[in-house]
């Protein structure tokens, strides 16, 4: 390693590996007194460790070269070093190359203020992607920073992580701190996600109330998961008026938002007929929608609306397609049904 860095061949003035020995023994050292930099000087100390165990691996020299100031002392280029590390096995490789990438970040992160550039990096480190290994405490940081700087993204991942305790200690009084913010600004997620627990008092002091305005405004602005939620609050009646009819309203805004408990409570209003017409028409709509999404349930109804002509035109083959769609996905009565419509020919070759 001296050698390596000073370019002086240590000890070269020894004629007689005896006394080299003895010497070495006796405590004698190569000249530091040429390297400025005292990191690099007191790096080398420890590699002359008496004892074994307190001297640094390969793995590790080769890991404190590859920091900025050892490419600036040898003038490398990171090409120049990827080709050395090229040598090594690919394990060693691989590790050696994510550790250069992920200085060179950590580099960048320093002085960025881009809370873009910072959520991208955040990401790395969540995912453990691009060479970068996977630290969920300093992805956890960086989404934070890009929070302060907002970015809506990295506030709904950092409340995430913060309600649910994910990479770091749960803190639900802080996420909600940083929904609500982030909620005043705008944002129909974070909207949602304060209102819901406002509402059920999660980690925070319950407020009924204040809940639903948020709720309602998320549902309102387009948010399938606040449009159940508040139709399940308008359908029960608590902490407001109870209004079914409002209720199916928002329980369709989010069946067309593709949300199967939405899907699952307005096709039962439609069947039932109670608080809505019934509306064999619509209700098969809904069905075919999330037939096509292949869920299984809504295929089998809708195919055996199909079969039966229950307020649409009957079709043996459209009613075989979405049978099988069903039963494709272990469903037993479509199976059962499927398996017979085979045996007879209905609507099948």
């Amino acid at each position: 390693a001296y050698e390596l860095i000073t370019g002086v061949r240590p000890f070269k003035s020894y004629k007689s590996a005896f006394k080299l020995h003895t010497d070495l023994i006796r405590g004698k050292r190569p000249d530091i007194s040429i390297i400025k930099d005292n990191s690099i000087s007191n790096f080398l100390k420890l590699c002359w460790a008496d004892s074994p165990d307190e001297r640094p691996s390969f793995n590790i020299i080769v890991e404190e070269y590859l920091q900025e100031k050892y490419r600036k002392l040898f003038g490398v280029t990171d090409d120049e070093l990827d080709s050395y590390l090229s040598y090594f096995e690919k394990d060693l490789y691989t590790q050696f190359s994510e550790s250069r990438i992920s200085r060179e970040i950590k580099n960048k992160i320093e002085s960025s203020e881009d809370p873009n550039e910072l959520f991208k990096f955040a990401r790395m480190y969540d995912l453990g992607i691009d060479g970068v290994a996977t630290d969920q405490k300093e992805a956890c940081k960086l989404y934070e920073r890009a929070c302060k700087l907002g970015n809506h993204e990295a506030m709904l991942i950092y409340g995430h992580k913060l309600k649910n305790g994910e990479g770091i200690p749960e803190d639900k009084e802080k996420a909600a701190k940083l929904y609500k913010e982030f909620a005043d600004k705008g944002n129909n997620k974070a909207m949602n996600n304060y209102g819901v627990m406002l509402y059920i008092g999660d980690g925070i002091p319950q407020n009924k109330n204040k809940a639903l305005k948020y709720l309602k405004k998320s549902a309102d602005n387009g948010n399938a998961k606040a449009m159940l939620f508040y139709g399940d609050i308008l359908f029960k009646g608590i902490e407001i008026s109870k209004n079914e009819i409002e209720a199916a309203h928002y329980y369709k805004m989010a069946a067309d938002c593709g949300l199967i408990p939405a899907f699952l409570k307005y096709t039962n209003l439609l069947h039932e007929g109670k608080v809505i017409p019934a509306n064999k028409e619509e209700e098969s709509f809904y069905y075919k929608m999330f037939a096509n999404r292949n869920y299984a349930d809504a295929a089998l109804k809708y195919a055996i609306m199909l079969l039966s002509g229950d307020g649409i035109d009957k079709d043996m083959k459209e009613a075989a397609y979405y049978m099988k769609i069903a039963a494709d996905q272990n469903e037993p009565n479509a199976m059962y049904n499927y398996a017979y419509m085979l045996q007879r020919g209905d609507g099948i070759p």
